[in-house]
Order: C-alpha cells, then structure tokens, then sequence
C-alpha cells in the first residue's frame, strides 16, 4: 500500500514538472521531441491513477468532449480515405488532441501552477528568439550581408525567415501565434503585479513585453501583426479602462499606432505587400507576374470552395485534402501551386475539406466554448488566445503542423482551467 501511495505521490511530481516543460519543447518545434514528451506525460497521468474518476471528470467537460470529437473524426475518416498510408499519419499526428486536454482538465492544477507553466513558456521562447537575433548579428559582423537564402526564398537576416532560420522547422506565422500569447501573458501579469512587484520586476516585465512586440514586427508575418495591434488595443483598453486611466490609453493608442505604422513602411516586405495590394488587380492567380500573398491565397481559397461545394457534409477526409486541392489546381490551371501541392492557407476551410461540415461545426464549438467562457468569466488570456488562434487561422491552416496542434491543444484548455481557479 505504501509503495503504490509513493508511485502515486511520484508520477504526480512528474506529471507536473513534464507539464511545465512541455511548453519548452512545443518552442523548440520538434514533432519527434513533442511526441515523446507527450508519451511520458500520459504515462505519468495513467501511473497517478483514478482513471475512472479521471475519465468521469473529462466525460463532464464540454471542452474535451469538443476535442474528443475532433480527434474522433480522424480515426472515423480512414473509412471513407483514399490515402491509408497518409490518414493513419494524421490519426497519429493529432493524438494530441486527445490526450493533452484530457490530462490538463482532469489533473489538480491550480492557478499557480497555470501560471508557472506560461512563465516557461514566455522565457523558454524569448530565450530561443535571443538566439535567433545573435545569430543574425554575428551572421552579419562575419559576411557584412545582410541577405540570406532560406529554402528558396532570399531573405533579410532579422526578418521574417531569415530571422528564425537557426532554429529548425520554425515557421514566421506560428512564432508570432507564440509571441501574441506571450504578450498577452506578458500584459495580464504585469497589470496584476503591478503595485505589488518591485522595480526592477516592472522593468524587467517591460523590456520582455517589448522584445516580443518588436520580434513579431521583425518576424513580418501580416497575420502576427493584425494579431498583434488587435490583442494589444483589446487588453490594454479592458485594463486601462478598468484602471480608469482614460488618457493614458488615449496615448498608448496613439504611440502605438504611430509604431507600428512606422514598421509597416520601413519593413520591405509589409510594405511591398501593401503595395501591391493597391496597385495590383486583386483575383486569384498563380501567374509568376501578377502574383503576391494575397492573390496567391486567393486561389488556394477559390480551389478548397469548390472542392468544398462537392463533398459539403464529411469533406474528403484528412489523407487526401492535398491530393483534391491538387486535382483542383490542375483543373484551374494553377500549376505554381500544384507544383507546391499546397494546403488550403486557412484553418476553416481545411477543416471543411477534411471533414465537411460536421467537422466545421465541432472545431467552431470548441472556439465558442472557450470564447463563452472567457467572458463569462472575464479571462483575458482565454479571450486573447481565441482571438489570436481565429485570427492566425484566416492566413495559415494551423492544425497541419505539429506546432500549431500541440499550442491549441495545450493553451486552450490550460486557460480555462486558470480562468476557474482565479
């Protein structure tokens, strides 16, 4: 008896020391890393027993019957797949669904723990970004070039992919989606400490808060910095408001404007893409001369409609989404993107290519549940992730990559439960 109350005692320990670094390891962008730890995680869930309890307690959450769902709808498409070999693949990739919420949402975990866990992920990600910008400084002091080539793309140094490149695997779009949560966590523990924290805690919290800011304009991801001005302009009116400091926040939206203005047109890539936004004719094409990010984008959209309008209830199932958009792309003669075999751009169209409507309606619910829950409970840090996630998913199809699974699964679920514990 006393030897399994101290495996108990010990898989508990280990359960939570795995859940403080597992946001360091989502940073770091390795899928291998991330599954692993996930493995011993669940591990250490099961080793703690009450599973029956465990499972009675996550059969009452809406929020994991929502991701028990779309979990669900992968293993159930293999019926109905073309591509076994690439469905079991996307079973396989998105076990996260299934057992992160599940392990969060029935463990004892309260808000100090919760908060714990964000600080390593906020300082784990600014760490690896101050990497990132030492690299590019000591890249430029030894070649005096500020241009390198990432893949096929030439690219500044400190921005977009010439910014992360040192770090394998990491994407512009999903490092802002990390940094606009950062932020966010960054502004909430600062407006809660602030007449408690000492000074050189305030400076400290500040200098951090705008090392994120300024990484996400350097990243030039359009997605991160709409994110970005909407999270900053939301969180900061809430608690100024609340403070009732009225004028300061008339000049927070003033200067912060006038920055993130002044980035727009000093960075080369937000500015070409401004440009030609007005001056190209906006339509859907892939055609070398008349193409840019949004254009380009446009077509991958117009291709996932149609492929949409003919499989409108259960979609094609997540194994042969690329081998349809690629028919489709042939089709409109769009051979750029054919050629590329890209994905949908867009979370919300791909989840209606995988699995019609019935899968749309089951991604939707999670997103409102937790978009209810935060207001209801006046969590800010659950509102910001929604807005950030849904706003990330207009541009980029999240929850194709290990890295945007891993962060809906675990942020998600991990406010919630810091909401009903604060």
């Amino acid at each position: 008896m006393n030897l399994f109350a101290t495996m108990k005692q010990l898989s508990g320990k280990w359960k939570y020391y795995l859940l403080i670094c597992l946001p360091v390891i989502i940073n770091l962008g390795n899928p291998r890393w991330s599954s692993v730890f996930v493995i011993f995680l669940s591990l250490s869930w099961i080793l703690e027993g009450g599973l029956k309890e465990k499972f009675q307690r996550g059969l009452r959450s809406p929020l994991f019957i929502g991701f028990f769902l779309l979990f669900l709808c992968y293993p159930m498409s293999l019926l109905y797949t073309e591509h076994l070999g690439n469905g079991w693949f996307n079973v396989e990739k998105h076990l996260s669904f299934l057992f992160i919420p599940l392990i969060i949402l029935t463990s004892e975990i309260t808000k100090k723990h919760v908060d714990q866990i964000l600080d390593f992920f906020v300082y784990s990600l600014v760490v690896l970004l101050v990497f990132c910008l030492l690299v590019a400084i000591h890249s430029y002091l030894m070649t005096g070039e500020t241009e390198v080539r990432v893949g096929e793309i030439i690219a500044n140094k400190f921005q977009y992919y010439g910014f992360v490149r040192a770090i394998p695997g990491w994407h512009p779009t999903y490092i802002a989606m990390y940094l606009n949560l950062a932020i966010a966590i960054m502004v909430v523990k600062t407006a809660e400490s602030w007449r408690v924290a000492g000074n050189n805690i305030k400076w400290l919290q500040i200098m951090i808060l705008l090392f994120c800011v300024v990484s996400v304009l350097l990243l030039s991801s359009m997605a991160g910095i709409v994110s970005l001005v909407i999270v900053l302009l939301f969180l900061s009116s809430y608690l100024l408001i609340k403070y009732r400091k009225k004028r300061v926040l008339i000049i927070f939206i003033v200067v912060f404007t006038a920055v993130t203005g002044g980035t727009a047109i000093i960075d080369n890539r937000i500015s070409e893409s401004f440009k030609s936004f007005y001056f190209d004719e906006i339509k859907p094409t892939d055609d070398q001369s008349e193409r840019n990010n949004l254009t380009i984008r446009l077509a991958k959209w117009e291709t996932s409609f149609e492929v949409i309008r003919d499989n409108f209830w259960f979609g094609v199932a997540p194994g042969d989404t690329k081998y349809e958009l690629y028919k489709g792309y042939m089709k409109n003669q769009y051979t750029y993107l054919a050629s590329k075999k890209y994905n949908a751009h867009n979370q919300y169209l791909e989840i209606m290519l995988a699995f019609g409507i019935v899968g749309f309606s089951i991604f939707t619910f999670i997103c409102g549940y937790c978009l209810f829950r935060g207001f209801s409970e006046k969590n800010l840090l659950l509102i910001t992730v929604i807005f950030v996630v849904g706003l990330t998913c207009v541009s980029e199809s999240i929850l194709d990559r290990q890295q945007g699974i891993m962060f809906f699964s675990l942020f998600l679920p991990l406010l919630t439960i810091r909401g009903k514990n604060n």
